[in-house]
């Protein structure tokens, strides 16, 4: 994938011109982020560069944007709508956790009703309401900062989405600005190694919920079902997760998959019976659950699904992360 996936477009000439903001050097630990020149969209992204007064527009050229609408902004800085739309991993970012827990909750109605109230698009800022129903906390992105990470050429960001990209840098605010105590869930408090606090860098499912919606996720793994690092029940969580998921009737149940460290699978896509790599250590979206088949997301490239089947996702993941977003995952009775 080339590294500045964004172009601003020079009216003047009408040429396609690269404009790159150099942001400093990242060397955290990175969570499987994107192997480089893999190449995701197959064009630029035109990004519209007005230097009128009327810096920032609705849809309709001729309106301009009200403070607070959650309505499509587009300017020569960022092009935002309070929705998640297509996106693709930074090349040097470790946020698989996050990008692949968004696309959960994006391919629900209860997350998107939830990813909606947690976004605020204002003129000139986007206002992310964090943690619905648990210790609420307000951040502020500014679009000059999005538009610095979505232009920075080492792709610490994703690309293809700007509510995304400010729901990254809002998450890296978020957790440089955590009062740690006592309440403080360990999956919230983890850090890297000769690290101090907790990085967008590293993380989980559970993590990434408590932060967006205030719930709590559970941890399935093959032999254990795990609340907050301590064991519930040991049982083939797997199975567990998927009664869980294919049982219910409601519209917020959102998981993600994941393979060990060290580990890897081919497995065959039964849309296009071509194979695919699923990668250790990295974060996959469940999409759905239907009879015998399973829809995952790579959040290399979130336009891009596979269809495996439910053996072959049984026998490869060993480790589901669940939430039902209309209760907390907290107060099941899993040792029924």
């Amino acid at each position: 994938m080339f590294n500045n996936l964004f172009a601003l477009k020079n009216s003047s000439s009408q040429e396609v011109t690269q404009n790159r903001i150099i942001l400093g050097n990242n060397s955290s630990y990175m969570q499987n982020p994107m192997i480089a020149d893999d190449n995701i969209f197959s064009s630029y992204i035109n990004i519209q560069d007005d230097t009128s007064d009327s810096f920032r527009r609705s849809t309709n050229d001729n309106l301009p944007v009200q403070s607070g609408d959650n309505q499509h902004v587009v300017n020569s800085l960022v092009d935002k709508d309070g929705k998640i739309g297509a996106t693709a991993q930074g090349e040097d970012k470790g946020d698989c956790w996050l990008l692949s827990a968004i696309n959960s909750l994006n391919a629900t109605p209860k997350g998107r009703e939830i990813l909606s109230n947690m976004i605020e698009v204002k003129d000139g800022q986007t206002i992310l309401h964090f943690g619905a129903n648990g210790a609420k906390t307000d951040i502020t992105v500014t679009d000059e900062e999005v538009a610095r990470a979505r232009e920075n050429e080492s792709s610490h960001y994703s690309s293809g989405d700007d509510d995304m990209i400010a729901i990254e840098i809002g998450v890296e605010k978020y957790l440089a600005s955590v009062n740690y105590n006592n309440n403080t869930p360990s999956y919230v408090e983890d850090k890297q190694e000769g690290s101090n606090q907790s990085s967008i860098d590293s993380g989980n499912f559970e993590k990434a919920i408590y932060i967006l919606a205030g719930k709590a996720g559970t941890v399935f793994k093959t032999n254990s079902i795990i609340k907050d690092g301590k064991t519930l029940k040991n049982v083939n969580g797997i199975e567990e997760a998927i009664k869980l998921y294919t049982n219910s009737n409601s519209n917020g149940q959102i998981m993600n998959a994941s393979i060990g460290k060290g580990d890897s699978a081919t497995l065959t896509d039964l849309n296009s019976n071509s194979e695919f790599k699923i990668e250790d250590g990295h974060q996959y979206s469940v999409k759905s659950i239907s009879g015998d088949k399973v829809t995952i997301v790579n959040p290399w490239d979130s336009e891009k699904e596979f269809t495996i089947s439910l053996d072959d996702f049984k026998g490869t993941f060993t480790q589901i992360e669940y939430a039902d977003l209309n209760n907390d995952s907290d107060n099941r009775n899993y040792n029924k």
